[in-house]
């Protein structure tokens, strides 16, 4: 039973994060869009999905398993910290230079 807790609490921490980033988003793309016509909408549509397919591809889904892995004491949080903030930012670096390009 110790463990069925341990997976339903680590569960719910990361629904919550979820959770929060797309309400985020939901109330964000309203004011972003209000002053753009039909065709900048459609523009910015399919470049936002682009970026949903392609950021979880660049940070290699770090930002979930970092979270999953600083739940747990024994890891060491410095190293989790560390790769959490450097791997997404190498990957948005990345991100940013194929995009210019």
């Amino acid at each position: 039973m110790n463990k069925f807790n341990s997976i339903l609490k680590d569960t719910i921490v990361i629904g919550f994060g979820n959770l929060f980033s797309k309400g985020i988003i939901f109330f964000l793309v309203p004011l972003q869009t209000a002053m753009m016509t039909t065709s900048d909408y459609g523009l910015a549509e399919i470049l936002f999905n682009l970026l949903n397919v392609l950021i979880p591809i660049f940070t290699l889904g770090i930002s979930e398993a970092g979270m999953r892995f600083s739940i747990d004491n024994a890891n060491n949080k410095k190293s989790v910290f560390y790769v959490i903030t450097m791997l997404p930012l190498i990957g948005g670096i990345v991100l940013g230079l194929v995009v210019l390009t």
